[in-house]
Order: structure tokens, then sequence, then C-alpha cells
């Protein structure tokens, strides 16, 4: 008898393990106010980290494409994680030292609590989108050769985090469009031109990693407004990405990031043009969860042989909404 019940147990125990993988599953698959609820409570901050580690064997990879304000998020990252803060941008105690930060350049770290558990992050400055399709070709080139070299031990990113447009003004491909007629249509034409460039790359990449689409927020800044460079650029830019996003078939998807336009605020930004510390606070949590969405995705997509989702569009809108901690 006492083994009889000890088996049932152990049964029951599989089962319930099972079922509420299952759940899990179902809930990724299809239920999108289930999903929502179920992601929205932080995990320790290096849990998903270190299970994305354990579940792929080997160290959790984000590549960040961008201008300043997508550095703020790799920024925000470090100092979520280890507790280094290094963004001037956000926090006016910090002191900006050209020597030991380089703001202007790429930048690879590598992140642990312990020794055991590592977290890898590449930034690759991208002024404007000019330059992100210029690097983001000679990475995947970087990537493909790795691949050959590697053969079977290669190890793809598991997240790419693109933006980058604030610089648009001083693209080479813009020299020719007036100040006039920036401040009027932000040379909207020649911006859907090489975004659909960039698509092109990334289709033909080969990378299966998802992408995260960092879009452009309302500015204050008289440097920049100075150039002609206006807030309508910048919603006639999203529009356009927003757009081509919206019937793009690509697994994984490309998500355009909703809830990063509603976290940033000009009151709170310190400069009328970067992340301000709400935003942060709002924003890098969700990085971390979107780390977990992508674990789950792979632990299903594995386990139970359905194609890995697109839920994480609403995730991007309903979270931003949310009173993180």
């Amino acid at each position: 008898m006492p083994f009889l019940f000890l088996w049932s147990m152990a049964l029951f125990a599989v089962k319930n393990i099972d079922y509420q993988f299952g759940r899990k599953c179902e809930i990724l698959k299809g239920n999108r106010s289930s999903y929502q609820k179920f992601v929205l409570p932080e995990m320790h901050k290096w849990d998903c980290i270190s299970e994305l580690q354990t579940y792929q064997n080997h160290t959790p990879t984000v590549v960040f494409f961008g201008d300043s304000r997508v550095r703020q998020l790799r920024d925000g990252l470090v100092h979520r994680l280890i507790g280094v803060d290094q963004d001037w941008l956000a926090n006016r105690s910090i002191i900006y030292n050209e020597t030991t930060y380089r703001k202007h350049s790429d930048r690879t770290m590598i992140l642990t609590p312990d020794n055991v558990t590592y977290f890898q992050m590449e930034f690759i400055w991208s002024g404007h989108i000019n330059l992100v399709v210029k690097h983001l070709k000679r990475y995947v080139l970087r990537q493909r050769q790795l691949k050959l070299a590697a053969k079977g031990a290669y190890r793809k990113p598991n997240l790419l985090i693109i933006g980058g447009s604030a610089w648009q003004y001083s693209a080479p491909q813009f020299s020719n469009c007036t100040k006039e007629e920036r401040s009027k249509t932000g040379c909207g034409i020649e911006y859907q031109r090489l975004f659909e460039k960039l698509l092109a790359v990334l289709e033909k990449s080969g990378l299966n990693t998802p992408v995260l689409w960092v879009p452009q927020t309302i500015m204050d800044d008289p440097n920049v407004v100075d150039t002609g460079v206006s807030n309508a650029n910048m919603r006639t830019y999203n529009e356009i990405v927003h757009d081509a996003l919206r019937n793009l078939d690509r697994t994984p998807p490309i998500t355009y990031w909703e809830s990063y336009e509603k976290a940033f605020n000009l009151t709170d930004s310190l400069d009328g043009m970067h992340l301000g510390p709400e935003a942060k606070r709002k924003l890098v949590p969700f990085l971390l969860n979107y780390l977990c969405t992508l674990l789950d995705n792979m632990q299903c997509y594995n386990n139970r042989g359905f194609a890995m989702p697109r839920p994480s569009l609403e995730f991007t809108k309903y979270h931003s909404t949310q009173n993180v901690k």
C-alpha cells in the first residue's frame, strides 16, 4: 500500500507538471488575455537568463542596433542586473567619461552575478537607419562566417533590438532633402525605401531571431529641432514602420514596440530627447519579461510542436500601462 500511494502521488505530480506546462503552451498558443496575465509578474532579475542559458546550453545574447536612446536600454539592463549605473542621460549624478564610456562606439559586454550564469549584450552604434542597414549587413556577414566556422556549434543571438532615427538629418542619403522639406515630410519616401531595404537584409540573413523594433518618440531638443527634424517627422517614420510590419509574415516576428512610445514622457526626460528615469523604470523590466517569453516560446515549440506564436505585439501594447516596481 505505501508503494502504491507513493507511486500514485508521483504520477499525480508528473501529470500536474505536464498540465501546468501544457496550460502555459496553450496560453502562448492563442489566448492572449491569459497570456498577458501569465507573463506580467516579473521574475527575479536573473531567473529567466539562467533558465535560458541552461535550456539552450550557451550564453544568452541580445544585440542592440541604434542611437543613444537604444543604448540607454542596454545601460538600463546593466543597472538592473549588476547595479552599475552609467547612464548620465537619465541620472544627473552620473558624470560622463569619454575615455571609459565612448558613447558612439560599438561595445560587447558579458555580465554575470556568480561566474555561472552569463548574459552577453552587443551594442552597435547606428545613429540613423542608413547606418542600421549598413551595420546589420556587416553583422549578418559575420554571423554567416561564424556559422560556417563553428559548423554545428554555432550560437545565434536570442534577440535583436533595432531603432535609431534621431540622427536621420545627418544621413548621406538625406543630404539632398532641404531643411524645409525635412520639416514637412521628413523625407518619408527615402526613409520607407531604406526600411524596406532593412527588412530585405533581415529576410535574407537566415537569422531565425526575434526582432524588437524601437520606435521614435517626440522630442523637445533645440539642437535637433534646428536641423529641420520635427516630431511630425518622427510620427511619419513610425507610421512607415508600423504599416510595413503590420502585414509582414515572418517567424519569429519583427515586433513594433508600441509601449515604448507610451512610456516616454517629455516631463520625465532630462533633456527633451532621451529616456528619463521613469521611462527606464518601466521599459527595462519589460525587456527582462520579454526574454522570459522567448524562453517560454522555445520550450513550447520544441516540446509541443506548434509554431512559435505572435502574442508579443499585444504584450508590447499592454505592458506600458503597468505600474512596474
